[in-house]
């Protein structure tokens, strides 16, 4: 028998199928390296037909984890995240007084612009919720501030509010006498810049009659800053601690005794906690350490001693231990007052 289509007998119709089949366009799938075609399918509209293979695929080996390999990584990952609950702490409270640093900032540039348009220093707002300075100006008297530390006025210079990065509310004093014998009648009559004991500059006094000018102004502060080769430091002004020892002021007297030095305005925040650890009293007022508790609540009249800006934070190590301390404050001293304002 001959191999192949030779010798069949193809009638007419057969051989037409064949001719139809064999002239269709085909379809290469794949190629040898000699150029012959590999696979050559029939094309169908639409339709390329692939016989599937039947050759079985070989199964490709994974290897697992041992018991003793994945107790290393969840020791590991023990371990890391230990490490982060450790550090964590730390990182928020350095992000925290950063940002209360840098807020500080804004609001001495408020108080600066304020000062720049109206010639005197915001008055302490003696409401926190509404931030007004107090009291308001009047327009037939002599105003001046009814206490020289209290609430930062951020109603009054036009800020948000007057919180910090922890949320607690933010303290402000500045210059001026803290209380007068009489009313004063204007804003220059009670002015002497030998003794500040019981008179002086009041940087924030206003007089309808005469209101401040910056020639004014900047009189003020320049008197104030001639004084203190005389008396560096009056205890009831603002003013702040040695940064040495952080000691304050036993008295108005020279420079050569205390090192303390009066500023124009201080900003004071009481930070995260009660770093002393006061356990005698545990009220919100007390989470302020050091020398600013007394100068905000009990010493407000006397001796307004804040703690040096400079003056380092401490994790105190047992409770009523006066070594903690995690305040922030931050002061402003007249001679940068007086560079802000441009004064001659």
């Amino acid at each position: 028998m001959k191999s192949g289509l030779a010798g069949m007998q193809f009638g007419p119709r057969a051989i037409k199928k064949l001719a139809l089949y064999f002239a269709r366009p085909r379809m290469t799938v794949a190629s040898s390296p000699s150029g012959k075609s590999l696979l050559t399918l029939p094309y169908q509209e639409g339709v390329a037909v692939m016989k599937r293979s039947t050759r079985p695929v070989p199964a490709v080996g994974i290897a697992g984890f041992t018991l003793v390999e994945l107790s290393i990584v969840l020791v590991i990952i023990g371990i890391i995240v230990s490490l982060g609950f450790s550090v964590l702490p730390g990182a928020v409270q350095t992000a925290q007084l950063t940002a209360t640093r840098s807020r500080m900032d804004q609001i001495q540039l408020a108080i600066e612009g304020f000062a720049v348009a109206n010639n005197r220093l915001p008055c302490p707002a003696s409401d926190s919720g509404s931030g007004l300075e107090n009291p308001t100006l009047s327009t037939t008297t002599v105003t001046t501030c009814t206490s020289n530390v209290g609430f930062l006025p951020f109603g009054t210079l036009g800020l948000a509010n007057g919180h910090d990065s922890w949320h607690n509310t933010l303290y402000y004093s500045i210059y001026k006498p803290a209380s007068y014998a009489t009313a004063p009648t204007n804003c220059t009559d009670f002015s002497d810049t030998t003794t500040f004991t019981t008179s002086g500059y009041d940087l924030s006094c206003y007089d309808p009659s005469n209101p401040p000018t910056r020639s004014s102004f900047c009189t003020k502060l320049q008197n104030i800053l001639n004084s203190f080769s005389t008396v560096p430091v009056t205890r009831s002004r603002v003013h702040t601690a040695r940064a040495t020892d952080n000691a304050c002021a036993t008295g108005d007297t020279t420079a050569t005794s205390n090192n303390n030095t009066n500023v124009a305005f201080l900003i004071a925040s009481s930070g995260n906690e009660d770093a002393e650890r006061n356990t005698s009293d545990t009220s919100a007022a007390r989470k302020f350490d050091g020398n600013n508790y007394a100068s905000i609540f009990t010493n407000n009249t006397t001796d307004i001693c804040f703690d040096n800006p400079a003056r380092a934070w401490k994790t105190p190590d047992s409770e009523n231990n006066t070594t903690g301390y995690d305040d922030v404050t931050h002061a402003v001293g007249l001679a940068t007052l007086v560079g802000r304002l441009n004064c001659p």
